[in-house]
């Protein structure tokens, strides 16, 4: 799994080049980028995480560099989150029961 601290600088840079669609808001986009709990339980800033959430992804979708490696760095964060499941002993004996 990925380090979830964020480098506030990377961030700041991004709001200003474009991410935060208000300029004059980016504080309230730097709330949901550094705490997205925040930003989709408190009523004022989940119209803010949802132009970030949606703008990455157009981004992601919109671009097939950015979608391959989006999806290679998924498929190696899956691997290891299945490494850890399938090792833990409970998970061994369900399976072994299961035939797998």
């Amino acid at each position: 799994m990925r380090n979830n601290r964020k480098p506030v600088d990377k961030i700041q840079q991004l709001l200003q080049d474009g991410l935060a669609k208000d300029q004059t808001k980016i504080a309230y986009y730097r709330v949901v980028i550094e705490d997205p709990r925040m930003g989709f339980n408190n009523t004022i800033y989940r119209q803010y995480a949802a132009d970030v959430f949606n703008t990455m992804i157009n981004y992601i979708l919109n671009d097939p560099v950015m979608y391959n490696r989006f999806r290679q760095d998924l498929i190696q964060d899956n691997r290891h989150y299945e490494e850890v499941v399938t090792t833990r002993p409970d998970t061994v004996r369900i399976l072994k029961e299961l035939g797998r």
